[in-house]
């Protein structure tokens, strides 16, 4: 179960671009930065960080150059 619960599904970003990270065991969940803060988050629900606004690009993922 626990290896279930830590596994992360890339997927095309939910925003056209990059990549959102879904949650293998709760595939409606994904990788969100929200409120300085990362969360497994769903699109709307009881939690703060399931807000709705800006979901979709809370939970798309661009990978960039290093810093140098």
């Amino acid at each position: 179960m626990f290896a279930a619960d830590v596994t992360f599904c890339p997927q095309t970003g939910r925003n056209g671009r990059g990549s959102s990270l879904a949650s293998y065991n709760y595939p409606t969940r994904f990788l969100r930065h929200y409120d300085n803060t990362v969360s497994i988050a769903s699109n709307g629900g009881s939690n703060t960080f399931d807000a709705t606004g800006s979901w979709a690009d809370d939970v798309s993922w661009v990978v960039g150059q290093p810093w140098s």
